[in-house]
């Protein structure tokens, strides 16, 4: 297994073992480049709240496709404190947007 599926596999990991965990799936595949790697709708203290993450090994860098879905997401959730994307390299970089989140 390669550094990022290992590191992707930690951190699907972690999200299912939340209390609150409604869906959490992998979504890019070799047949939806641009895509997070991670999408999951939690139930939160504050809420309902959908949670995208891109996985990348420290030092690796979003392809311009993944940059450009990110700018669009983040335009339709514009204003919104319920959706939150997130370049993670670390399960450490999860925990800490699920600490600002409430966990």
């Amino acid at each position: 297994m390669n550094p990022e599926s290992a590191l992707l596999r930690k951190i699907v990991d972690r999200l299912n073992g939340l209390p609150g965990a409604k869906r959490v799936r992998k979504l890019a595949d070799r047949f939806t480049r641009g895509y997070p790697d991670v999408q999951a709708f939690l139930s939160s203290p504050v809420g309902f709240v959908v949670l995208e993450i891109e996985v990348k090994v420290p030092g690796g860098k979003l392809a311009a496709i993944q940059d450009a879905e990110r700018r669009a997401c983040e335009k339709v959730a514009a204003g919104s404190d319920r959706y939150v994307w997130l370049v993670a390299r670390s399960v450490d970089d999860v925990d800490c947007a699920l600490r600002l989140m409430g966990y």
